[in-house]
């Protein structure tokens, strides 16, 4: 390294000849590629005098494809983070050992989004929706990753980021209506856990979650990505684009989720593959900007969109087949697909497409409009999300190369702790089934917060969740005849009287 003594600024590793210029050089200053260690100029006698040198050689160096250095760029050696670059890009690693996998995250970008409430550990006062880095990996056809390994322990080991191998990395806020548990808010990151796997799968490599943060009893609410109600009978949904329309709703869900709204409470967790596949289907809407595949519109004579009706993109035999590695579109039956649809590749598009609400929308299929929402350019760099009309159909990858990603932080809130508590409803059969059931939970002297838990089973009973000792359970018939209420008592089943309805 080469530097002037009067600014402390360093070169990048400098490529001499042992017998360049005049300068006076201990044996062992050069290795054998030519660089050098450690020279200080002498401006007063224009001439090198060696002031100290280092002796190891095994830099990390990452660079773009026209080899600009790369600062900030994350190292990891085997998945697990080991620092990041320096303004040269540059990165001194300790017990590199032969065959050890290098892989690295070069910063370019950084949209803001139109949310608050997005910091991170490493950004506590700045609001990020998502970052975008170029990598030194790419994915084979078989879904095998194909990046970089340590052949030679001595000497410089250069890595370089490539403008066809982006990874966008989301910053997500889930807020849960209730004072949900440690085991409710557990579950639910091991569900975004899966989830980033399951759509860094789907977007061949490309997308994963970074980081999530999950707050309860309703905190951050406004500016969630997704908002978990403690209902029981709520269908996922999502309006398209809100990530960028500030706005549109986000992705609301409730308690649960097994594909259907009658599920029995505990089989339909969101940690499930039907949960947290959802969850991705949802953030194809909310992030990705794609419509639904398994509807499309319904038009009148003069053209009007009057509805919306059954329809699908690449095949119905998606719901069946036992190729879900490969199905595509999951914004059609994500239950078993997971690939997105894109227009003129074999086993990913049909003419059938056309006639969904994603083209009705977008008028692309759903790697189109990936591609035009995340593609994009900054300062010396460029980047270009690869579609399978580059990279064909690929069967994974089935998860990040890198440990510790997601990072999901629990927000625990300085309230009282919630109980969940079962309900059991008394009266005749046909009464206390599907029986509608609200929490009004006392929140202050003169506050008290409804909170819809959904409907009773088949045999008069409901989990409610948020609930304290003290607060009130009301329920109602499904026509309206019966009603009851309960104050709810901790560590019991807490049985609520339905009695008939006297008109007033």
């Amino acid at each position: 390294y080469e530097s002037n003594n009067r600014t402390g600024i360093w070169s990048s590793p400098t490529i001499l000849s042992q017998g360049f210029g005049s300068a006076i050089r201990p044996a062992g200053a050069l290795d054998a590629g030519g660089r050098l260690h450690f020279v200080w100029s002498d401006l007063q006698q224009a001439r090198q005098i060696f002031y100290t040198r280092v002796d190891r050689f095994d830099w990390i160096k990452v660079v773009n494809e026209g080899g600009l250095a790369m600062s900030a760029a994350q190292i990891y050696r085997n998945g697990h983070l080991l620092g990041e670059t320096d303004e040269r890009g540059l990165f001194f690693a300790d017990a590199l050992a032969v065959d050890d996998e290098l892989v690295t995250l070069a910063p370019v970008d950084e949209y803001a989004g139109v949310r608050q409430g997005h910091t991170s550990p490493d950004s506590p006062t700045r609001d990020w929706a998502y970052r975008t880095y170029l990598t030194n990996w790419r994915y084979a056809a078989g879904g095998e990753r194909v990046g970089a390994t340590v052949a030679n322990l001595e000497g410089e080991q250069l890595l370089q980021v490539r403008s066809d191998s982006p990874l966008a990395l989301l910053n997500l806020v889930v807020s849960m209506e209730w004072g949900a548990s440690m085991t409710e808010t557990q579950r639910f990151s091991n569900a975004l856990h899966s989830a980033s796997d399951y759509l860094f799968d789907a977007t061949n490599g490309q997308i994963a979650i970074g980081h999530a943060a999950i707050y309860t009893r309703g905190d951050w609410w406004a500016d969630a990505d997704i908002q978990v109600l403690a209902t029981n009978y709520n269908r996922p949904h999502a309006q398209v684009g809100g990530l960028r329309e500030p706005l549109s709703a986000p992705i609301r869900v409730g308690r649960q989720w097994s594909g259907t709204l009658n599920v029995i409470s505990g089989e339909a967790t969101w940690d499930k593959p039907a949960g947290y596949r959802t969850l991705v289907h949802e953030l194809g809407h909310h992030v990705l900007g794609l419509g639904d595949s398994y509807l499309g519109p319904q038009f009148n004579i003069t053209g009007t969109v009057t509805g919306w009706i059954n329809a699908n993109c690449t095949a119905p035999d998606i719901r069946i087949n036992e190729q879900d590695d490969v199905n595509a579109t999951l914004m059609d039956y994500q239950y078993n697909a997971s690939e997105f649809a894109m227009r003129g590749v074999i086993g990913a598009w049909t003419d059938d497409c056309v006639q969904t609400k994603q083209w009705y929308f977008n008028q692309e299929s759903d790697w189109e409009t990936i591609a035009r929402l995340f593609d994009g350019a900054a300062a010396d760099n460029t980047w270009q999300f690869q579609t399978p009309a580059q990279t064909g159909i690929l069967a994974g990858p089935s998860s990040l190369p890198l440990n510790g990603l997601p990072l999901v932080a629990i927000v625990e809130d300085d309230g009282e702790a919630a109980i969940e508590t079962t309900v059991q409803l008394e009266g005749p059969p046909s009464v206390i089934q599907a029986a509608s059931v609200t929490l009004f939970a006392q929140r202050g002297p003169d506050h008290t917060e409804a909170i819809d838990q959904g409907f009773s089973d088949r045999n008069g009973r409901i989990v409610v969740l948020g609930g304290r000792a003290g607060d009130e359970v009301r329920a109602l018939s499904w026509n309206a005849t019966y009603a009851g209420k309960v104050t709810l008592q901790a560590g019991v089943t807490n049985t609520l009287v339905m009695t008939t309805i006297t008109p007033a």
